[in-house]
């Protein structure tokens, strides 16, 4: 046990640890930010110069119908968007891995070995990691702060999912990246109808085929194949105006999760655990507008 912990430190469970214990890791989690920040410029400046355009024409594996295909001038590169991505996730786990690590040290006195900050996926898993930090010495009153943040118990699911993606990564399996057409609007696309369609024909016996989400992985894609049964469409190749949108998707097993919203909630719950952890936020349950963690300077 550090012989220089402050007097009552394990009674007092408003404790806010000194800097040392957590400024480096409040400058790792801003670098991990910034890599975020550089992965959505990349994927903004490749939208802007590989010229996305939509073509209406007609259907060249069924002849009768219409389709809308679209067309890049060159594929998106997704694997090395994903490394940036990937180191991300990384840092942003290492902040918690080492901050825990500073805390031992902290307590302890003395150099921990490889220890991890504890995301439990079942209660088994939080007794084992709890009955280590009791022999560490860790006070009640923090192993309750790490215990708001467990997977298993809370409703913390994405920090289960940073773990799943950095114990996969890890082992390059399970885990694939993807840009994605999730949403696209066309101006009106025209088209002839053989022989006429009768008066009164119900716009619902169109049948389209529509891809909930589209990979971008082929310079030509279709987007949406539209017949009309008993009849023959005929269309005349041609530009449309569309507007659209890009997703990022992140597949872990049968899950697709869009990158965004993963970066969001991810670092959301890694600075909240972290602050909770050290002290600044004293609330592990209700959310707070902000945060206070970080060094005074840097």
């Amino acid at each position: 046990m550090n012989a220089e912990l402050p007097e009552g430190f394990h009674h007092d469970s408003s404790f806010v640890f000194p800097e040392s214990v957590y400024g480096r890791e409040a400058r790792k989690l801003r670098h991990a930010l910034k890599e975020f920040e550089r992965l959505s410029k990349d994927t903004q400046d490749w939208a802007r110069s590989a010229k996305l355009r939509f073509v209406q024409r007609q259907s060249d594996s069924q002849p009768d119908a219409a389709e809308i295909v679209g067309r890049i001038d060159f594929l998106p590169p997704v694997e090395d968007w994903w490394f940036h991505a990937s180191d991300a996730f990384g840092n942003l786990r290492g902040v918690l891995d080492q901050l825990n690590h500073n805390i031992f040290r902290y307590i302890s006195g003395t150099e921990p070995g490889r220890i991890r900050f504890p995301m439990s996926a079942n209660g088994g898993q939080w007794r084992d990691w709890r009955k280590s930090a009791n022999a560490a010495g860790y006070p009640t009153w923090l192993i309750a702060r790490y215990k708001r943040f467990q997977p298993y118990s809370t409703n913390r699911p994405m920090l289960r999912t940073l773990e799943t993606i950095t114990n996969r990564e890890k082992h390059r399996e399970g885990v694939s990246v993807a840009l994605s057409l999730a949403e696209a609007g066309f101006g009106g696309w025209h088209f002839d109808v053989h022989p006429e369609l009768p008066e009164g024909f119900d716009p619902a016996a169109l049948q389209g085929e529509f891809p909930s989400l589209i990979d971008l992985n082929a310079t030509e894609f279709s987007v949406v194949t539209t017949r009309i049964p008993g009849h023959a469409i005929e269309i005349e190749e041609s530009e449309l105006v569309a507007d659209f949108h890009f997703q990022f998707v992140l597949r872990l097993d049968d899950e697709e999760i869009p990158l965004e919203d993963a970066v969001r909630w991810i670092t959301h719950k890694v600075l909240w655990a972290a602050s909770h952890v050290i002290g600044k936020e004293p609330s592990g349950t209700v959310p707070p507008s902000n945060f206070e963690f970080g060094p005074t300077a840097d």
